[in-house]
């Protein structure tokens, strides 16, 4: 039974998302599992990931795979979304700016993704394209 805690009531079954939560929280991918499953998180917890999880959802929507793919990106300053949630107390305006900062990646790295998808070959719902097209030989028949 998932709870319905504040901040993550959105989160379905992506592990990415998982991820960015924990991130976010400043615990194990692990303790999110059992947030999600039996306990309650302590308030500072949830409060923090309240506050932040709607901004992130804002920018990068329900892929938070492409977030963790910046996560480490640095401005010229040395600021990364890492740092950021490193600290105590999470400043929001400090986010909203990295992520200012990172859409036109966040971009590029979606329409790559896209582009990819699109492309046959490798990474077609885990199928070879090339193959899963070619001509099949019937050796039965000769």
């Amino acid at each position: 039974m998932r709870r319905n805690i504040r901040g993550f009531r959105e989160i379905e079954h992506s592990p990415s998302q998982r991820d960015t939560i924990a991130e976010i929280a400043g615990v194990e991918r692990k303790t999110v599992y059992s947030w999600l499953e039996e306990t309650v998180p302590q308030a500072d917890r949830e409060l923090r990931v309240a506050s932040v999880y709607p901004i992130l959802k804002e920018a990068v929507g329900s892929d938070f795979g492409v977030l963790h793919r910046v996560w480490r990106s640095k401005t010229r300053d040395g600021v990364s979304l890492e740092s950021i949630f490193s600290s105590a107390d999470v400043d929001l305006a400090a986010v909203r700016g990295q992520l200012a900062y990172l859409q036109s990646s966040i971009t590029n790295l979606r329409a790559a993704d896209e582009r990819r998808k699109a492309k046959p070959g490798k990474g077609t719902d885990g199928k070879n394209g090339y193959v899963a097209e070619s001509a099949i030989a019937d050796f039965q028949r000769v």
